[in-house]
């Protein structure tokens, strides 16, 4: 699911400005049921099942480009998660090299 919210997030389907433009808050919605969903995966889940890590970093990395108003919004205890699975996804990366 996360593949197709990235698809959303980077505006490849439609400009989600317009929703607030009218006072529509359903692109709101489906950013806090990711930030839900997020929440209810582990670190080491994260790291373990590939194809959920390769939805989640580029997903990431799209919202920080396109959304930086949604990220500085999330509670600290979302953006200190957030940060450690992007620590802890480094480290794997790091690891992964070294051992070839």
């Amino acid at each position: 699911m996360w593949h197709h919210e990235q698809d959303l997030f980077g505006f490849l389907i439609s400009s989600f400005g317009v929703f607030k433009l009218y006072g529509d808050n359903h692109f709101d919605n489906v950013l806090q049921a990711f930030v839900k969903m997020l929440l209810s995966v582990t670190h080491s889940d994260l790291l373990q099942y590939r194809k959920l890590s390769q939805s989640y970093y580029p997903l990431l990395e799209c919202l920080t480009q396109d959304h930086m108003c949604f990220i500085t919004s999330l509670e600290p205890r979302v953006l200190m998660y957030i940060f450690t699975s992007v620590s802890e996804g480094l480290t794997a990366l790091v690891y992964q090299v070294a051992h070839l």
